[in-house]
């Protein structure tokens, strides 16, 4: 216990004869105005007043996106279904990167708006379609620059989407005729939702840059109602897409 109050005394001592800090010291001061952001300046004898420059400050883009998709899903129980390409996808894209405490770059933010194609056939009880959808985003995009003209770019994510219309093969339970419906029955489920992950490189040109992509897209909501064939033996079927994209971006500030 004396031990402490010894160190007690002496800090004190040694603090009572400390001059104290000012601007000319490089002291650090802040100002709040109301109605306004804080600003915190760093104030020494050349920069006094001035706001802080930031090394990294965030970078705000704009793009439209171009994606080669390739589209399945998985049934339990299994009915053997096939996927189908999709060559129609386009998406108006936000992203923005930013950095943690003005230190670590890494950190972006991307959203938008996709249409896009997806769907699958089988033989089984008119399990088959073809999909229009208008999907939503949700991206965490870190990023690593390499240089002025490379940026390396990894997606994880989720997305919203609402499927549009559909176009189905019908079979007749009794002539065996097959038509084409574009409706949609009670057994559909025209909500949409998800995860993707995936990875690329961005190329930059000055304001511009273009990103190549690959992206990994899974369902996490079945495309049926569970008695679609059954109401003893329930059917679950879930979605995906591998796709490869070209966007374009442009820096807007």
């Amino acid at each position: 216990m004396m031990g402490f109050r010894t160190i007690l005394c002496v800090a004190a001592f040694i603090a009572a004869f400390l001059p104290p800090l000012s601007a000319a010291d490089g002291g650090l001061s802040g100002t709040v105005k109301a109605g306004e952001d804080t600003v915190m300046t760093y104030e020494t004898p050349d920069t006094a007043g001035k706001k802080k420059v930031l090394a990294f400050p965030p970078q705000h883009m704009i793009g439209i996106q171009y994606s080669y998709d390739f589209s399945g899903i998985s049934f339990s129980p299994d009915i053997e279904p096939k996927g189908i390409v999709s060559p129609v996808n386009v998406a108006l894209l936000y992203t923005c990167y930013m950095s943690l405490w003005d230190m670590m770059p890494y950190f972006g933010l991307q959203t938008g708006l996709r249409y896009t194609t997806e769907g699958f056939t089988s033989s089984w009880e008119d399990c088959n379609g073809t999909y229009n959808e208008l999907e939503v985003p949700l991206i965490s995009q870190f990023n690593y620059k390499i240089g002025k003209h490379l940026r390396i770019i990894a997606n994880g994510g989720c997305y919203y989407g609402y499927r549009l219309s559909v176009s189905r093969t019908v079979t007749d339970d009794y002539s065996g005729e097959q038509t084409v419906s574009n409706t949609f029955d009670d057994k559909d489920i025209r909500n949409d939702y998800g995860y993707i992950f995936g990875g690329g490189v961005g190329l930059i040109f000055g304001p511009v840059e273009v990103h190549i992509e690959a992206n990994y897209k899974r369902a996490m909501c079945s495309v049926y109602q569970t008695t679609k064939i059954s109401d003893e033996y329930w059917l679950f079927g879930y979605s995906n897409q591998l796709r490869f994209s070209i966007g374009l971006n442009l820096h807007i500030f």
